[in-house]
């Protein structure tokens, strides 16, 4: 009977999780549904009487017409979602690849090899995460402001590069340390060298930790909103996150962002979905531990 209870209030803690998580998303749809003056009424419609994907393609730039509210014209923010869609997907891109490649390959020595201070270096690039991001904007926009980077895809790319590596490593070293040590062994006495234990062995055995470092960048580097406020904010290379805001100024349109942010919500969506079966296989469990000899 106890059990049962257990089990009870188990499933009523669980979906009241699952409830709170969601129920904003269904709010923010909801509303995406909705014409301004429905969004407006009193009492307020908790269901779109008319649903209809006006504010979809308002945000997208695609005119349309209704038979019952006539033409509606493209969102004067479309360019600005549209520019931010397009830069974010390069950034994260650009971020998920380089970030994949280094962390991967620092990750495997420091969890593999018996190097001398492999603690420390671990600990200098922890460490540098815990920096208030803040703290280091000024020196960064200086620093990039005279090299030409400011206002740059590419530029933005890098200060993403910068704050997703420490963590990926940390990750994939956690995952690296859980395969014996006896598959080296054995792939050398095979005849693999160094690189080709890596190549052969490692990476394959480590593919869980690795799309879930792909999975976790993408989604790090798309919703990042300080830096790409800071750099990009007003310029060619605005990512999504920042034109949020310019929505609910001078033109606001509640709607319309409405429909924005579910759109944003569909890439790390299929993402996640996508690679669901490598995530769950992931278990990052204990301490992280480094072969120093």
């Amino acid at each position: 009977m106890n059990m049962n209870r257990k089990k009870i209030l188990l499933v009523i803690f669980v979906s009241f999780i699952i409830f709170w998580s969601l129920f904003p998303i269904l709010w923010i749809f909801n509303h995406s549904l909705m014409f301004e003056e429905e969004l407006y009424s009193r009492p307020p419609h908790w269901i779109p009487q008319n649903p209809i994907p006006n504010n979809y393609m308002q945000i997208l730039g695609i005119p349309a017409y209704y038979p019952r509210y006539g033409e509606v014209k493209a969102s004067g923010h479309a360019p600005a979602i549209l520019n931010g869609i397009r830069n974010s997907t390069i950034v994260a891109l650009l971020v998920m690849t380089a970030t994949v490649i280094v962390a991967t390959i620092v990750a495997y020595p420091l969890a593999r090899f018996n190097l001398r201070h492999g603690n420390k270096y671990l600990f200098v690039v922890l460490t540098s995460r815990t920096i208030p991001a803040i703290s280091i904007a000024i020196p960064y926009f200086i620093f990039f402001f005279y090299l030409g980077l400011y206002g740059t895809v590419f530029g933005v790319a890098i200060l993403h590069f910068s704050i997703t590596i420490p963590f990926m490593i940390w990750v994939l070293i956690g995952y690296l340390n859980t395969l014996p040590l006896d598959l080296d062994r054995s792939a050398r006495v095979d005849g693999y060298g160094r690189l080709g234990v890596f190549r052969k062995v490692i990476v394959p055995m480590a593919g869980p930790a690795i799309v879930t470092s792909i999975v976790l960048t993408f989604l790090f580097s798309w919703n990042e909103f300080l830096f790409a406020w800071i750099f990009t904010s007003g310029t060619t290379a605005q990512t999504l996150p920042p034109a949020f805001p310019s929505m609910l100024f001078m033109l606001a349109d509640p709607n319309n962002m409405a429909a924005a942010v579910i759109i944003s919500l569909i890439p790390p969506i299929v993402i996640c979905a996508f690679f669901e079966r490598y995530i769950t296989r992931l278990k990052i469990v204990g301490a992280v531990q480094i072969k120093s000899g």
